[in-house]
């Protein structure tokens, strides 16, 4: 750099710091080394060059650099200052002894395994705690990763966004017209590390392009090389969008199966197959961490003996059958899924800048509450570790379920309660979103074996409190801490607590073993978090609480439920997952015949399997046990739509979404039934409820384009189904749908090419034979479309046992007899199926 901007800089520095000499640099910036004065201690300065400063709001840079500044954790190097220079930005950081990964990596061989996965852990640290900070890196990459003290500290959090805030015009587009996409890594981050959703400039681009870019990372420091090396940048980013790297196990044979999985999720391209935050990434890393040697021999150490009854580590399976390739047809069937076990009135919060509640404000007028109903909203973690978190959280689940038991109570579900969780949102807002008249809010610390729980029942008409008590037990008696509160709920709201019920919430699913307990709170914390490994660990916690207690029903329908959902969240086969999934539920029902959610997963598990009446007898065993479990009516109405009884599946999801009102997949649903009935209005208001609590969310606007198909509402509907498309492609049914729209529509010509392709994808292993027929009868070839469909039965295709042969994409082939022997093998009556009368 010239002497001209040197002294420039050390005249906007002042006294405060002298330069002693330039450290180099790259396409970012150029870096000095500096004395801060004051403290006698070394710092570095960057100074954007002139090319990259040009157009930049200093002052704008300098707001998003302080922001930045906030991070404060042991593996980040924190941001000081940041200021102008005769026009151009500098920020400064501490001087870090030691060198850059990225010189440790030039000669390109590989790290020692127990080197990278402690350097790795170091970065996925900084990362989590950073996402939760609310601050994206996106530019993780060798350079910004300093080693120091045989640690790794990442630099630069925050300059990236920095400058793509602080650029005129600022965001993507500017970058690339510019020409600094890929030369000098600035907003959209450097070609070789970049996420696709970087590389395509999708404005939505999260945190998750972060994990992208440390699975890059991670495949460099265990090959040597990153994926796709030696390729031009434009290339490279190519290959992002499109390419899938080698194996890990063919570039290095002993990398762990379980760290070479963990680095191949990471490099998903769609970011919701990615883990969904760098915790989970730490978790893996020290299972991997805690039965790997430095050669990536595996150890004997057990998890419980490394972690103790219920640790960090215990019961992450990795004993589970895998296949490589999530097929359309269970993503596609997953969607189904997702409202009740699946959580989904999360979708409220991350798909909407805007509070939950006025996302139901908007849509409706508040109407009148019940005063003996109520909400549980999430009890807080008093003592903040983020490793406590599951034990609040499994608070307010007991406490859920045991005001579930009092008879003349109604409760709110708690994927609709859950979705205020950390929210500072109004009593009466609540009481109106959830249709509610009082809140129990409370507070957990835990203290070893000591528990304080404090609570606080509301009014959600007034906001006025109307009881609250604070109870310091040994969490041996945490049980009976639930049943006094329950207790006192009734007595506040004067509703009777019977003997029986009493009896029941005193003993019903529970156990006498306390690690056994604490085992089966970390899995129900798993479980609601969601994602292939999430659920993974969830597994682990039931089964090791099964073991502890053989009798404790509730860990067995933990269970299952973690089994049932794996097919659709990770690689899972369906028939071993589902296989599990049912010994477990039958065996919680055996235990505790009254367990309501057993009753829903065993419904869940016949579902998928085809099994109609035993899918119906237990989702209606479900419903009379607990007339308020939202996901027992959202499937018995799937069960029904499916078995040709539509009306009654309409009266039976549109309770599910009264239990669940922030359940944008019933929301979805409840359009899609309503839009096979013809009730074009109630089913275009469902379908637009769903869309705004999840715009995300591609089963939203998926749904709300089937009932505008259903209803000859043909340009809304393709708008809607494309839409769908665009937020995940890979859902190759919906691909067919869209190709049937195109067909009905009258382009043929786009209907046939979209076919030809899904015709293609179809004959790969675990293609979708039920999207190509789609396809293929949108287009107007009924030849082609009864032998996919044919296929799709053969092949047990999970889309075709998820959605009803009753809907009017086979209308054009009802009256052929192979139709008829479809549905006779799919186990549906013919005669209702055939004659178009099942609607």
């Amino acid at each position: 750099m010239s002497d001209e901007l040197t002294s420039g800089l050390q005249a906007a520095l002042g006294d405060a710091y002298a330069i002693e000499r330039e450290l180099g640099g790259g396409g970012m910036s150029r870096v000095f080394l500096a004395r801060e004065v004051a403290l006698d201690r070394r710092v570095v300065v960057k100074v954007l060059p002139p090319g990259l400063a040009a157009g930049l709001s200093t002052e704008r840079f300098r707001r998003e650099v302080l922001l930045a500044a906030r991070l404060q954790h042991p593996h980040i190097v924190p941001l000081l200052a940041a200021g102008d220079a005769a026009g151009t930005p500098f920020f400064t950081m501490p001087f870090v002894e030691g060198s850059s990964l990225r010189e440790r990596l030039r000669d390109g061989a590989p790290f020692p395994l127990r080197d990278a996965v402690r350097l790795l852990r170091d970065v996925a640290s900084a990362l989590a705690y950073a996402h939760r900070c609310g601050v994206v890196h996106r530019d993780i990459k060798p350079d910004n990763v300093l080693l120091s003290h045989d640690s790794a500290v990442v630099t630069d959090f925050g300059v990236a966004k920095a400058l793509s805030s602080a650029r005129d015009g600022g965001g993507p587009a500017s970058a690339a017209a510019s020409g600094t996409l890929t030369s000098i890594g600035t907003s959209l981050g450097t070609p070789t590390y970049m996420a696709p959703e970087q590389a395509a400039g999708d404005p939505a681009a999260d945190h998750r392009v972060d994990l992208y870019s440390f699975g890059v990372l991670a495949y460099e420091l265990l090959t040597g090389a990153p994926p796709f090396a030696g390729r031009p940048p434009h290339a490279l980013i190519v290959a992002h969008l499109t390419e899938t790297p080698a194996p890990l196990a063919a570039r290095r044979a002993e990398v762990p199966p379980a760290l070479a999985g963990l680095v191949h999720r990471c490099l998903a391209k769609d970011p919701a197959e990615r883990p969904q935050d760098a915790t989970e990434i730490v978790a893996v890393l020290d299972d991997v961490a805690a039965t790997t040697t430095g050669d990536g021999a595996a150890r004997t150490t057990s998890s419980a003996g490394r972690d103790g009854a219920g640790g960090a580590g215990a019961g992450a399976p990795g004993r589970l059958p895998t296949r490589g390739r999530r097929t359309g047809a269970l993503l596609a069937a997953g969607a189904l899924l997702v409202a009740g076990i699946a959580g989904a009135g999360v979708w409220a919060a991350r798909g909407s800048s805007r509070p939950a509640f006025d996302l139901l404000r908007s849509s409706r007028s508040p109407a009148a509450t019940d005063p003996t109903s109520i909400a549980v909203l999430p009890f807080v973690n008093v003592g903040g570790a983020a490793q406590d978190e599951y034990f609040s959280d499994g608070m307010t689940d007991e406490l859920t379920g045991a005001l579930g038991d009092v008879p003349g109570l109604r409760v709110a579900s708690r994927t609709s309660a859950f979705a205020f969780k950390g929210r500072n949102v109004d009593a009466r807002e609540i009481g109106r979103a959830l249709h509610v008249g009082s809140l129990l809010e409370g507070r957990v610390r835990r203290d070893g074996q000591r528990l304080r729980v404090s609570a606080q029942l509301t009014s959600a008409s007034d906001g006025l409190a109307l009881w609250s008590e604070t109870y310091e037990r040994e969490m041996r008696d945490v049980f009976r801490v639930q049943d006094e509160i329950a207790g006192a709920i009734a007595a506040a709201l004067r509703v009777r607590l019977t003997a029986a019920a009493d009896t029941a919430a005193g003993s019903r699913a529970r156990t006498a073993d306390m690690v056994a307990y604490d085992l089966y709170l970390r899995g129900r914390y798993h479980l609601h978090r969601r994602g292939g490994a999430e659920l993974q660990r969830a597994a682990g916690y039931f089964e090791q609480a099964t073991r502890r207690d053989p009798g404790y029903a509730a860990a067995h329908a933990g269970l299952a439920d973690a089994m049932a959902l794996l097919p659709v969240y990770g690689d899972t086969p369906a028939d071993s997952a589902f296989a599990v999934a049912r010994a477990a539920a039958e065996r919680a029902v055996a235990l505790d015949g009254t367990l309501a959610e057993a009753h829903t997963t065993l419904g869940l598990v016949h579902k998928s399997l085809g099994e109609w009446e035993a899918a119906e007898r237990a989702l209606r065993r479900a419903v009379s046990l607990d007339a308020g479990h939202a996901p027992a009516h959202q499937w018995l109405g799937e069960v029904l739509i499916i078995t040709g009884r539509v009306p009654e599946a309409a009266v039976a999801i549109q309770e599910a979404a009264r239990l669940d009102p922030m359940s944008a997949v019933i929301h979805a649903e409840l359009a899609y039934t309503l839009g096979l009935l013809g009730r074009a209005e109630g089913a275009f208001t469902a379908g637009r409820r769903g869309i705004e609590l999840a715009p995300e969310l591609w089963t939203a606007h998926a749904f709300l384009g089937y009932a505008y198909l259903f209803n000859a509402r043909l340009p809304d509907a393709l708008r809607e189904i494309e839409a769908a498309v665009a937020l995940d492609s890979t859902v190759t049914p919906v691909l067919g749908t869209l190709a049937y729209a195109y067909g009905a529509a009258g382009r043929a010509d786009r209907a046939r090419t979209l076919a030809m392709r899904l015709d293609a994808l179809a004959e790969r292993p675990n293609g979708s034979a039920i999207a190509a027929s789609l396809a293929w009868l949108g287009a107007g070839d009924r030849e082609r479309g009864l032998a996919w469909l044919e296929r799709a039965a053969e092949r047990r295709d999970s889309w075709l046992y998820a959605m009803s042969v009753n809907a009017p994409f086979f209308d054009a082939v009802r009256d052929d007899p192979r139709f008829a022997a479809v549905v006779r093998q799919m186990g549906l009556d013919v005669g209702r199926m055939t004659s178009g009368t099942a609607r």
